[in-house]
């Protein structure tokens, strides 16, 4: 009875120690219910992840055993010492421990089982094929090898295939392609599915798929994502660095990369900062393996694509600068073309042609054999530090290049060069323009015009040629229509035209009349036009007020010419007899004024507008004028009553007497009589049958200065007005520094650029030469840097490292 009691007693206890419980369970559940919802939820996704994973596990078969684990586990640990804030971004994986190993990882397409032997013998019935005989160890394939990969056929070869392959480090080779590894049936190059750092053995089946794709279609689609693009690229890297320049094997294959790398730069440095970087100082590491110690003596070919100045470039600068040799000129004009601390305005490379000729015209004109650098203290070093994560931690690859300086340490030449530019690009801005408004207009005449002639098309050069040829035997007369046939220029000849083809043509030595330089009106078609020789400009004749009156005298004679409706050829004659004896003036403008009178022999003269530019002389130079154009009524042999009556409207029009037009014509006639030729101011004769007063023709002479000044004021209404030609907008300006810097610190900015890592003692030696304070510079250029980009421009102080993503941002 009593151990009944005893167990009747222990169960009561039980029960109610279980009551207790679950009231205080009641209790908590009530109380944090959602604890326990998120208890459950989480217990349910785990079996769910653990009943998938089994899935996966059964469907995957197992890849060979990766070699080596503690070389892995010391490069763990050698990369992780040498992190710095340019390394790994955030959310990178590691390099993983091998099979083998405590630590070891299991990749999600990998199959790894664990077990009993029965069960691994089941599994063992999943395995795919081993790889084929060709690919059993991994090779790098020549560019006339192809192979097939997931059913993909891939040309081309320059890449690396294989089931093993170690980085220096002892880990998989990221750009390595092992067949084993699976493939989707999906994917896309154009489509994401890569991290920062790549690797062929770590991306996704669909990501290996849009690799193998790109891969096949030629590896150029512009659109394709640039993760693709590197990991092709970590294998030409790796192939130069460690194949060819350190083991010095292959060396036939390093122009065929080249090329490839070039055509790779050319495709998609525009769409990435990082690879026009990366891309651009391994063409320039190719570049400096075979250079010659006298670049400058030849022509460099065409330049690589760089960031800066192309390394031949600095480099055949750099030894011209060590031998004491002037920069010759193909040299400075790459220099101005490719420095980014030279500003190049629109023109520069709208007229790129154009610009070049110029440059070299205009530089042989500033420096003679070319421009002298004293050699600086910055010396040439190249440094590349490779972008695959299979060289993490590895030192750069350095050249040098013994005392070659490194002329991107200077501003003084770049000034000097700027100066060059500045000129050429203000000459070519009229031409610009009017392409900018007519792009494929460079060979019409009005956009010809505005260049220099030798700068002008052969067909435009060999007309001016002609027309040179024929105005030194005498005046030319033709049409203005017939002048712009001449020059297989298109629609009418507008004023603008007209103007622009006469300019030219005094630039060549051909004088034009009528003076359309100084024409308010644009000459019509098929006006007359008079080229003749000449030595001076238009403007020199024009201002002259001696040759202002003798103009108005040629007019008025012209005008008595055309009276009887014939100008002949002895009126024609006759008047440039005169012309030649009027030695108050000089050859040129009397040259001028005889191509003037052929010209008005073809057209009308108007008096209307004659009458305002003689109201204003004096009465002693109207008379003298007034009596040479009664000279030219018997010019002819004849005074016919037309002629006498417009010589009695231009003695009126010239405030005159009408009766003395019949006094001259006498006294003419008179001399004509009396003389067997007319008498000029020496008392020459001249065999025409009558004579110009020449007491007359002296006044003419000796008033010309004293109306000088109140010449000034007649001829304004023939003063040409500002062109109305609609300008293009003004180009902006852009600035060639950098966050904003002074040209010093922004020239030590590009140079800090050209390299991630510098010795301090480098940079004291750059400092100098740019007569920058170092620390104060690097100061300088980390708070505009923190200003600008939210970030720092350098980090250390010996070495100094500069800011990988910095550079990446500005090279876009």
């Amino acid at each position: 009875m009593a151990k009944r009691r005893k167990e009747s007693s222990s169960l009561a206890g039980t029960i109610v120690i279980i009551a207790a419980a679950l009231a205080v369970l009641a209790k908590l559940v009530v109380d944090y219910w959602p604890f326990f919802v998120a208890a459950v939820v989480a217990y349910l996704i785990y079996r769910l992840y653990r009943h998938s994973q089994r899935a996966h596990e059964r469907q995957c078969p197992p890849v060979q055993p990766m070699q080596n684990p503690s070389n892995v586990a010391q490069a763990n640990t050698h990369d992780m010492a040498s992190r710095t804030w340019s390394a790994r971004p955030a959310g990178q994986p590691q390099s993983r421990p091998q099979p083998g190993t405590a630590t070891e990882w299991i990749e999600d397409d990998e199959l790894r089982s664990f077990g009993s032997a029965e069960t691994r013998a089941r599994v063992s019935d999943y395995k795919i094929p081993p790889a084929p005989e060709q690919f059993k160890s991994a090779r790098w394939l020549g560019k006339s090898e192809s192979f097939v990969v997931a059913g993909i056929e891939i040309r081309g070869g320059l890449i690396y295939v294989g089931p093993t392959l170690t980085t220096v480090h002892g880990g998989v080779e990221p750009s390595l392609i092992d067949p084993r590894k699976p493939v989707a049936k999906n994917g896309h190059y154009t489509e994401r599915h890569t991290n920062y750092w790549p690797s062929y053995s770590d991306i996704s089946p669909q990501a290996r798929r849009a690799y193998l794709l790109w891969l096949a279609d030629g590896r150029s689609a512009p659109d394709a994502d640039i993760g693709y693009v590197f990991l092709y690229f970590y294998g030409l890297e790796r192939r130069i660095i460690l194949d060819i320049l350190g083991e010095k094997q292959a060396q036939d294959e390093l122009p065929e990369i080249a090329r490839e790398l070039k055509r790779l730069y050319a495709t998609y440095a525009i769409n990435s900062g990082s690879f026009k970087m990366y891309c651009g100082q391994l063409i320039e590491i190719i570049d400096a393996t075979n250079q010659s110690s006298k670049l400058y003596e030849g022509e460099l070919g065409n330049l690589p694509a760089s960031f800066g100045l192309p390394l031949p470039l600095r480099l055949a600068i750099g030894q011209a600068v060590r031998d004491g040799i002037p920069i010759p000129v193909h040299l400075a004009l790459a220099w101005a073309e490719r420095d980014p601390a030279i500003a190049r305005r629109t023109p520069v490379q709208r007229c790129a042609e154009e610009f070049k000729k110029l440059f070299v015209s205009e530089y042989a004109k500033a420096f003679g054999q070319g421009l002298k650098i004293a050699p600086n203290k910055t010396k040439l070093k190249l440094s590349y530090r490779p972008a695959s994560s299979g060289f993490m931690g590895s030192n750069s690859v350095d050249m040098k290049f013994g005392d070659t300086p490194d002329v991107t340490a200077l501003t003084a030449p770049v000034k000097k060069l700027q100066a060059i530019v500045d000129s050429c690009t203000k000459v070519l801005e009229p031409y610009s323009r009017y392409l900018a408004r007519n792009p494929d207009g460079k060979q019409d005449l009005e956009a010809v015009l505005t260049l220099p002639f030798e700068f002008w098309p052969d067909t435009s050069r060999k007309a001016i040629e002609d027309i040179k040829i024929k105005v030194s035997n005498g005046l030319l007369l033709l049409s203005f229509k017939e002048l712009f046939t001449t020059f297989k220029a298109t629609g009418e000849p507008t004023k603008d035209k007209q103007q622009a083809l006469a300019s030219a043509l005094e630039a060549e030595g051909i004088g034009i009349e009528p003076d359309v330089l100084s024409s308010i009106r644009a000459s019509k078609p098929e006006d007359p036009l008079v080229l003749f020789e000449t030595s001076v400009r238009a403007q020199d004749v024009r201002d002259n007020p001696a040759y202002k009156v003798a103009k108005i005298s040629v007019e008025l004679a012209a005008a008595v010419a055309h009276a009887d409706g014939d100008f002949s050829d002895s009126e024609l004659a006759h008047l440039y007899l005169y012309i030649d004896k009027w030695d108050h003036l000089n050859a040129q403008s009397r040259q001028r004024l005889k191509a003037y009178g052929r010209m008005l022999a073809n057209s009308s003269v108007a008096l209307s507008t004659i009458k305002k530019k003689v109201e204003q002389l004096d009465k002693q130079t109207r008379e003298a004028i007034a009596a040479f154009a009664a000279a030219m009524v018997l010019a002819d042999g004849v005074a016919l009553p037309e002629e006498v009556k417009l010589l009695e409207k231009i003695y009126l029009q010239l405030g005159l007497e009408r009766t003395t037009a019949y006094s001259d014509i006498h006294s003419a006639h008179a001399g004509a009589l009396s003389q067997s030729q007319p008498s000029n101011l020496s008392g020459e004769r001249v065999a025409t049958g009558f004579a110009l007063d020449p007491l007359k023709i002296a006044a003419l002479k000796e008033s010309s200065d004293k109306i000088a000044q109140r010449l000034a004021d007649i001829f304004v209404e023939e003063t040409a007005p500002v062109s109305t030609v609609q300008e293009a907008p003004a180009e902006p300006q852009h600035s060639n520094t950098i966050l904003g810097l002074d040209d010093a610190h922004s020239a030590f900015a590009r140079l800090l650029m050209s390299r991630l890592t510098w010795d301090r003692a480098e940079l004291l030696d750059a400092a100098q030469d740019l007569n920058i304070m170092l620390d104060g510079a690097l100061e300088k250029l980390n708070e505009a840097s923190l200003d600008e980009l939210d970030t720092t421009f350098t980090e250390g102080d010996d070495p100094v490292e500069i800011n990988a993503e910095l550079i990446e941002s500005m090279a876009q």
